[in-house]
């Protein structure tokens, strides 16, 4: 998960709330071209692309 602190919102987390985060967070990866999120969805989810397309 060390991804994450590349992005602003992460870097200004304390540690404690890193850790937290990353205990909740899961990585997912999908296949070439699969429908991850689709307009007009609502959604539960938040997304972080790390590489696509």
């Amino acid at each position: 998960m060390e991804f994450l602190k590349q992005f602003p919102i992460f870097q200004e987390m304390t540690d404690d709330e890193f850790e937290r985060l990353t205990r909740i967070a899961m990585k997912r990866s999908y296949e070439p071209k699969a429908f991850v999120l689709m307009e007009g969805r609502n959604g539960r989810r938040s997304f972080l692309f790390n590489r696509g397309w």
